[in-house]
């Protein structure tokens, strides 16, 4: 083979290696380019669902949070609302007639004794109204249910302003205005709590 024949063959198959070389490389970073394109989408979209699912939880916190807040406010206005209302109770029951309130005396103690020889507590304040012959009428009462009929009654400086404690041995007996109302109010505090707090809206 001539020497310009075999330059000529070498120029070819040169050429043929670089066209092939360039088409591979070319193909390669075509690749390249896709793959890093398809990871930066990828990136891309994870970024944006996390940053939408961590607003969202942000979001969600904030509005539990001004929820909860907004029903302790409600909660906390209410339970004002009701200890006003137990307190305007508790005077106007410091203030009913005497008969009246003998009356409801009575037919407390009769329900709490159990054996007529208790003793019993009322305030100092009460002193002047619960007489003796109201005493001795309690004490006949207790009779008649065939009970020892013979309470013993004390008037002390008490913490509380109507009703009375009967001492049981080894154990009391409360029975005052201030007890009474401080059971109903948490009645009523517990289902204003429970309405406010099962409704998720």
């Amino acid at each position: 083979m001539a020497l310009e024949d075999l330059l000529k063959t070498i120029r070819s198959k040169a050429e043929e290696e670089a066209n092939r070389i360039t088409q591979e490389a070319a193909t390669q970073a075509k690749r390249i380019l896709n793959d890093a394109k398809t990871a930066a989408e990828a990136e891309a979209k994870k970024f944006y669902d996390d940053s939408i699912d961590k607003c969202t939880r942000e979001a969600n916190q904030k509005i539990s949070k001004a929820k909860l807040e907004s029903r302790n406010k409600i909660l906390n206005f209410k339970k004002e609302i009701v200890r006003q209302v137990f307190n305007e109770s508790l005077k106007k029951l410091q203030n009913i007639d005497d008969k009246t309130y003998k009356h409801w005396l009575k037919k407390k103690i009769l329900t709490a004794c159990e054996t007529g020889d208790e003793q019993i507590v009322f305030s100092e304040k009460d002193k002047d109204k619960l007489e003796v012959k109201w005493q001795q009428e309690i004490n006949n009462s207790l009779k008649s249910k065939g009970l020892n009929g013979s309470l013993v009654f004390k008037f002390e400086n008490t913490d509380f302003n109507g009703g009375f404690i009967l001492k049981h041995p080894g154990y009391e007996i409360v029975v005052t205005f201030e007890d009474l109302l401080k059971e109903i109010e948490q009645k009523w505090l517990t289902k204003i709590s429970e309405i406010l707090f099962n409704n998720t809206g």
